[in-house]
């Protein structure tokens, strides 16, 4: 079984994982090939499985009993993401449906490859708690246990606006400025980023 190297945008509203494959990144294709995949997961109580994504919405949306959970990434950094939730007969942490939701993210990921995920990069915003240093590095820690806890190895972060503008600095020959605008479903980044050829990008304001 070969050896996968994934990078994994998890967002409040949709995510994306991909692998890179002889120095191609290749997306993971989920319901009707595409590319991204709601944040979602729909705990169904008639057949007691989950779904996820586009299938969860669908089930939620025609009515199937049961309990459809959003937005767990801006739960991160506070204290919702350590309380419970009723699961029918049952109570379940968000972290918990966090680490089930991460887990489906890795065994598409390494069906779909056919292989095993042995390093992951992770994207993050640069704040996830704006002006709190402390729930920010919380909300990392627990993200990256989790990712654990789902199967991921060798976990290491980048900064969401920074992983956005590496596609452009290829083509760089000199230090630029860039103004990287993010608009996501629970937050909206605006990062300004120093963009030098073959080094590290790094953001100089957000």
């Amino acid at each position: 079984m070969k050896s996968l190297k994934c990078g994994i945008d998890f967002g409040t509203s949709n995510s994306a994982i991909g692998v890179m494959e002889d120095d191609c990144l290749n997306l993971v294709k989920f319901k009707d090939d595409k590319t991204i995949i709601p944040s979602a997961i729909f705990f169904n109580y008639e057949t007691m499985r989950p779904s996820y994504g586009d299938d969860a919405i669908d089930d939620y949306a025609y009515g199937a009993e049961g309990r459809l959970v959003r937005s767990l990434k801006s739960m991160l950094g506070t204290g919702l993401i350590d309380e419970r939730t009723s699961l029918r007969n049952r109570a379940i942490s968000f972290k918990e449906i966090l680490i089930i939701y991460l887990k489906h993210l890795r065994e598409k990921t390494e069906e779909y490859f056919g292989g095993k995920i042995v390093k992951t990069v992770a994207g993050r915003p640069v704040f996830f708690c704006d002006g709190d240093e402390l729930k920010d590095k919380i909300a990392e820690n627990t993200l990256e246990q989790a990712l654990r806890e789902a199967g991921f190895k060798d976990i290491s972060f980048e900064y969401e606006p920074v992983a956005a503008a590496y596609d452009y600095q290829q083509g760089v020959e000199k230090q630029e400025l860039a103004l990287i605008v993010d608009i996501g479903g629970g937050t909206s980044d605006f990062s300004v980023i120093k963009l030098i050829s073959n080094k590290k990008s790094k953001v100089l304001a957000n």
